[in-house]
């Protein structure tokens, strides 16, 4: 009897330490599936060139970039950040004018213009609007050194708004910004003509500010309410400049569907 009760009782422990290993078993593979399926948002699949023309899973981590707008009071630097970040509230009230600096953050993903039109980085783009006003333009002296982009907005409708441009708004970027030299990248500062309203003449031509903007070596962009490339273009141009895209790490083993993020050329300089 007293050789059946041990029995019985080694029989229960075993079980107990059996299912005690089961249990920590199942935890791990949950926690397994919870790292596989985190990391599976971070993957995007891309086509690859090559004869095979198989799909491999590569890996492309997001980077932050600070971009700083800049330009008079009415260029639509505010109009601008909200149409890319919050195109859905566009509409809903009248924009107030920036009394202060403030950030707005947008997601872009960058994709080669030639075929594989493979995604080659993505981006959270930090956006800080400023205020244009004489009396508040001292607010953002010190972000001019501390943000890696800068980008000066004027309104193609108003020449009186690319002569501040040119004037005061680069005169305070080669005073602010490119005296610090090496610490600037190449390439980091650009200008953005604004076409505030499609149906008025436009004052400035595309031709004369991107004459100035080679004069001076900026590279010139333009937008509009229904612009849905240029702005990204631009972006590509920035992130360039300030972070050379490196080619990045491919791993093999899976299948999946393309990627659906908006295009952005990462071609363009």
């Amino acid at each position: 009897m007293a050789l059946e009760l041990i029995a019985i009782a080694a029989g229960i422990g075993m079980g107990l330490s059996l299912g005690s290993r089961s249990r920590q078993v199942a935890y791990e593979e949950a926690q397994d599936e919870v790292e596989r399926s985190t990391r599976q948002d971070k993957l995007v699949w891309v086509s690859t060139s090559g004869t095979g023309g198989s799909d491999l899973l590569q890996e492309v981590p997001e980077t932050i970039m600070t971009v700083m707008l800049i330009g008079d009071s009415g260029s639509g630097k505010t109009l601008f950040c909200r149409r890319i970040t919050e195109p859905d509230a566009l509409g809903s009230g009248t924009l107030q004018k920036s009394v202060e600096p403030s950030w707005h953050s947008v997601h872009v993903s960058l994709q080669a213009e030639s075929p594989p039109r493979q995604i080659r980085q993505r981006l959270i783009v930090q956006m800080l609007d400023t205020p244009g006003r004489d009396s508040l333009t001292s607010l953002i002296v010190p972000f001019y050194r501390s943000i890696q982009a800068c980008i000066l907005v004027f309104d193609a409708g108003s020449t009186a708004s690319f002569q501040a441009c040119q004037e005061r708004w680069y005169s305070a970027v080669q005073h602010h910004r490119l005296s610090a030299g090496s610490r600037v990248a190449t390439g980091s500062n650009v200008v953005l003509a604004h076409i505030l309203d499609e149906g008025r003449e436009r004052q400035v031509k595309r031709r004369e500010a991107a004459l100035w903007c080679s004069t001076v070596g900026l590279a010139y962009f333009e937008t509009h309410a229904n612009d849905k490339y240029e702005w990204k273009k631009m972006f590509s141009h920035l992130a360039a400049a300030i972070a050379p895209v490196q080619p990045a790490a491919v791993s093999s083993g899976a299948s999946g569907a393309a990627d659906g993020d908006s295009s952005v050329s990462a071609a363009a300089r």
